[in-house]
């Protein structure tokens, strides 16, 4: 018995004008999607996609041009990604959700982060990135700080940039201005409250009630406690140098 083969299906047949008009239609779309191939949409498509894409591209209220497909319905928004996957090659679809899912992921952690960093997150000194560490010199020129306050205090910084707190269980307060802690004090990643010998096994705990006490002596903290727990500040050498232009 012999096996017959698959045929694949023809090519739609298509005028010069058609093609000229699908063309026409998906020109805003490929200054986004540049590999968009008009030969794999219908002129009907090409149309509906276009429609799509004008109505997600509508100014807002302010004036202000959207650069995402928030306008969209959920319905309407899966239809512009089913199109949009319909006119890429195979290996660029591949690639596009690779990316949506990347960035649905990072939405979810955002999210998480928010929901764990109760509060308001403190203001970011401008130009510093999310999670970008500005240290001020005095860190180092001071001779006041050991390896071990300087890496608190990198930690500790990274949170009031990143806005996602750096010990267990704390939060931000209302005003944004102070990370108010519990009593026991523990970084979010155990595995950082330990020392490490040559042999990797932990030797100790890291003392951090007393690195904050010091950093607090040398004005780079504000640093209250009382019976509920911890209030840690920026200190004078550090407020103005992180929350605004040194």
């Amino acid at each position: 018995m012999s096996l017959l083969k698959r045929k694949e299906p023809l090519p739609r047949l298509e005028s010069p004008a058609q093609r000229e008009r699908k063309a026409e239609l998906v020109e805003p779309i490929r200054r986004t999607w540049a590999r968009v191939d008009v030969s794999r949409l219908t002129v009907e498509e090409a149309a509906e996609l276009r429609e799509l894409w004008t109505k997600a591209r509508d100014a807002t209220d302010e004036g202000l041009y959207r650069d995402d497909l928030s306008a969209l319905s959920e319905k309407e928004r899966k239809r512009v990604h089913a199109l949009i996957d319909q006119a890429l090659p195979p290996h660029e679809v591949e690639r596009q959700r690779a990316l949506r899912d990347e960035r649905e992921r990072r939405a979810l952690q955002a999210f998480a982060d928010e929901q764990v960093s109760r509060g308001v997150p403190p203001v970011r000194r401008l130009g510093l990135l999310p999670g970008e560490v500005a240290l001020a010199p005095e860190t180092f020129t001071l001779g006041a700080l050991h390896l071990a306050d300087v890496g608190l205090l990198a930690a500790i910084l990274h949170a009031w940039s990143g806005g996602v707190v750096p010990f267990r269980d704390s939060h931000w307060s209302d005003d944004g201005a102070s990370l108010v802690c519990p009593k026991r004090l523990e970084l979010l990643d155990r595995e950082l409250n330990q020392t490490y010998g040559r042999d990797g096994l932990p030797t100790s705990v890291v003392d951090i009630r007393a690195t904050l006490s010091h950093l607090a002596r040398n004005s780079f903290l504000e640093v209250e406690r009382d019976p509920a727990g911890w209030t840690v500040r920026l200190g004078p050498r550090l407020r103005g140098y992180v929350e605004g232009v040194a």
